[in-house]
Order: C-alpha cells, then structure tokens, then sequence
C-alpha cells in the first residue's frame, strides 16, 4: 500500500492544474520567426502526414529498385530493376491518394 502525499507536493500539484497557474512564458530564440510558431495542432499533423508521405515514396523506390537489382543479379536479366522502380512509384503514389482520401473525409468532402 502507498503512504500519503507529502505535503509539499499537494501545492504544486493544485497550481499547475488550476486555472490560476501562470502562464507560460513566450518562447524565445528563433522558434517565435518560425511560420510553424502560429500553427495549431491540427495542421502540424497535417503537415506531418506530408512529410511522412514523402519519406514513404523514397523507401518504397529505393526498396523496389534494390529488390529488383538483387533480382536481376540473381537471375541475370536486366529488367527487374525498372520494375522495381516502377512499384515503388505506384506505391508511393498510392500512399499519396490514400492520404489525400483521409484528408478530404476528415474536412467533410466528398471521399
């Protein structure tokens, strides 16, 4: 069994879940001449699903064009390779639409 609180900490605790705790004090440095120090959380997500979108596309055509290089110097074709990028591209084009779709649900429009 747990012993109480100690009594110091119960004040903390009240002003930083009160509605009297002080607030926060602006931030500093080059943080508040960024464009993203005005964004909410909404559209920082946003602009993460972006950004995580371009990262997929780079993996899925790097991997597509590995595996098909890897093929083709199994098999000794020249062919698999392209293939492999072209898989890549589509998934990552893919993956693009898919958030794109999710995106527009998300806001009410049509899907």
């Amino acid at each position: 069994m747990v012993g109480p609180m100690p009594a110091h900490a119960v004040p903390m605790a009240d002003s930083i879940l009160s509605e009297n705790a002080p607030p926060k004090p602006p931030r500093r440095g080059l943080w508040r001449l960024s464009p993203m120090a005005s964004m909410d959380g909404a559209s920082l997500r946003t602009l993460g699903h972006f950004g995580s979108v371009g990262f997929e596309m780079a993996i899925f055509v790097v991997l597509g064009v590995k595996a098909g290089a890897w093929a083709d110097e199994r098999y000794g074709t020249k062919g698999f390779a392209l293939l492999g990028l072209a898989l890549g591209l589509f998934a990552g084009f893919r993956s693009l639409y898919q958030l794109a779709k999710k995106l527009r649900a998300r806001e009410g429009g049509d899907a």
